[in-house]
């Protein structure tokens, strides 16, 4: 393993874990904060009141089956990479990351599908056919958000990717043909640091 990286193996439990895991739970809290600020302003909205966020609520558990899927894609990912650098196996690891974002692009697609082809009945299991007008809600916000599912997914993977390219940027054992190479938005690593 490359010498910029032994602080990973030295470095004290508790400032790897300020350094690395603060800024996750943070960014879980923005996540938890987002849908709370969703729900005050549909509540506050007078053409959807009440029936808006029992929509909300409705729709609201499919989002984080996406999310589970994509951070198990790409959380396992990040686990498998880190065994096969350990072991020195670099082309494993380089070829498990394009691996994980085609899983992940597939599964999103598919999940997509899934939610567009069952959209009635999923809604109708989750409480959506109450009444009509929480329905027709529910309907729509469904559509919407089922449309935005692969891009949500392939960002909530990303973000595990991301984390993993910013502890192996400087090796030569990077798992990313290119560290120093942008172009997909993974530049922000430099401020972890």
């Amino acid at each position: 393993m490359e010498s910029s990286n032994q602080f990973l193996g030295t470095e004290r439990i508790g400032k790897l874990m300020q350094k690395y895991a603060i800024p996750c739970i943070i960014s879980l809290l923005v996540g938890a904060l987002y849908n709370i600020v969703d729900q005050i302003f549909i509540a506050n909205a007078s053409y959807l009141g009440s029936y808006g966020n029992a929509a909300n609520t409705v729709v609201f558990p499919l989002t984080v089956v996406a999310l589970a899927i994509a951070v198990m894609i790409g959380d396992g990912c990040c686990a498998f990479v880190s065994i096969s650098l350990g072991q020195n196996e670099v082309p494993k690891a380089k070829r498990s990351v394009g691996n994980a974002v085609v899983m992940c692009l597939v599964s999103s697609i598919v999940l997509t599908a899934l939610y567009l082809i069952f959209a009635d009945t999923i809604l109708a299991m989750f409480g959506g056919t109450v009444n009509a007008e929480t329905y027709h809600h529910s309907q729509e916000y469904f559509f919407y958000i089922t449309l935005g599912i692969p891009f949500y997914m392939f960002r909530k993977q990303k973000c595990s990717l991301h984390m993993l390219q910013c502890v192996f940027q400087n090796s030569r054992a990077c798992p990313y043909p290119h560290p120093e190479d942008h172009r997909f938005g993974l530049d922000s690593c430099n401020r972890l640091q």
